[in-house]
């Protein structure tokens, strides 16, 4: 059944990229379509992505990070801020993000496209592969 959800928003992600130019990252927004009923894990998912792009750039000053290696550098960030969430957010309040890889990815397409348009790309395609999942017969809320 998830299966199904994630497929469709990868599909849905490459329409979307071919119609616009702009990237949601192909598996970001079945994962988050399918969280759709736990906003804050989205928010922390989506702090988490925020952080480690600018963790990035803040490395990129010092270290030379392009292509594959500033992938892996968000990659690595995102994991470890998920790790301390994980540790420090029952303490807090705060929830789990969503998945292990996919905030590192949005990092990734917020350090690519800016926030502003990352984040357009990233919403217009979740809703859609919520509103298709939907339409199969899917609960996601």
């Amino acid at each position: 059944m998830y299966d199904s959800v994630v497929i469709a928003g990868v599909l849905t992600s490459l329409l979307f990229s071919e119609l616009t130019g702009l990237s949601a990252g192909l598996v970001v927004p079945g994962y988050l379509a399918l969280s759709l009923h736990t906003p804050l894990r989205l928010l922390s998912t989506l702090a988490v992505a925020l952080l480690s792009a600018l963790g990035c750039r803040a490395l990129s000053e010092y270290l030379i990070l392009y292509g594959r290696r500033r992938f892996g550098v968000q990659l690595v960030l995102a994991f470890l801020l998920s790790a301390l969430l994980g540790r420090l957010g029952p303490t807090l309040g705060l929830p789990d993000v969503v998945g292990v890889l996919v905030p590192g990815i949005l990092a990734r397409e917020i350090d690519r496209q800016g926030v502003r348009d990352a984040l357009l790309a990233v919403t217009a395609v979740t809703a859609a592969t919520a509103l298709l999942a939907l339409a199969a017969g899917y609960p996601l809320l």
